[in-house]
């Protein structure tokens, strides 16, 4: 009995690890928020992918959101360069290596997902996500991965 107890824990355990979530939804609205402020990714995952809904009912130039992954100590400088790359580009400039995942930019109505690999993560290091939509200040969290 004992062995068939041993047995069912390391299973679960083995269960737990093979079937890690990769993915996590997010929604974002007229309002300057995500539904979700901390995102914890398994390491046994190889990449990590964002669905993000904007249920709001504002157009893309007025109260746009996006989702932009990088280093704590990264985000403001991101944050001011994209501010003169515009909406045509996402207010984001892509080819800043500071940049670990981005989404497009969206609008009311719209949904977008980002893949990226977790290959560019390190552990023990701190992690935000955040809209760079000009004066999206508020719209942050804070990725665990450990």
């Amino acid at each position: 009995m004992k062995k068939i107890f041993l047995i069912a824990v390391f299973s679960a355990f083995l269960s737990a690890n093979i079937y890690a979530a990769c993915s996590q939804d997010l929604v974002v609205n007229d309002t300057l928020y995500y539904d979700i402020k901390e995102i914890t990714i398994d390491p046994s995952c190889k990449e990590f992918t964002i669905n993000m809904k904007h249920t709001g009912k504002a157009v893309k130039a007025a109260i746009g959101h996006n989702w932009v992954l990088a280093q704590k100590a990264d985000m403001q400088s991101i944050i001011t360069e994209g501010m003169k790359q515009g909406l045509k580009n996402d207010y984001l400039n892509k080819k800043n290596p500071k940049v670990l995942a981005a989404s497009k930019m969206i609008g009311g109505g719209e949904k977008t997902s980002v893949k990226f690999s977790l290959s560019k993560l390190k552990k023990g290091t701190d992690y935000m996500y955040f809209c760079t939509f000009p004066g999206h200040l508020t719209m942050r969290g804070t990725i665990i991965y450990k």
